[in-house]
């Protein structure tokens, strides 16, 4: 009986474990915004509260553009914070915010960017 019941538990526990085959989160998808000078894209996978993907910055105000960047963080429910890390150079930038609707991402660029953003699902 203690067998079973160890089972059980083991069981129970493993399924309530989080991860990248969970639900998808407010900001799974393709995402854009601009705001005078830089134009962002961005694909965000987001499951368990967990996010990834990847993106690029273009626009007048960026130095040899585009710069890719990936994409880590983490959402949950309305709110979300993520550093997006430039591939192939030097920094990153925070995007931080809210989930305003199904489509809309409203947020500020911190770090080496730093602007208010939103973003509209693609």
């Amino acid at each position: 009986m203690l067998v079973a019941l160890g089972f059980t538990a083991t069981l129970f526990v493993s399924g309530c474990h989080k991860d990248s085959t969970g639900p998808a989160g407010p900001l799974d998808g393709s995402w854009s915004g601009s705001v005078p000078g830089i134009a962002m894209s961005a694909t965000f996978s987001d499951h368990g509260g967990a996010v990834s993907g990847s993106g690029a910055f273009s626009g007048t105000s960026i130095v040899d553009p585009p710069i890719d960047f990936a994409v880590a963080g983490t959402e949950s429910g309305t709110t979300f914070n993520v550093t997006l890390t430039a591939q192939g150079r030097s920094g990153s930038v925070t995007f931080s915010g809210t989930v305003t609707n199904s489509s809309t991402l409203t947020g500020t660029l911190g770090g080496e960017i730093s602007s208010p953003m939103v973003l509209s699902r693609n």
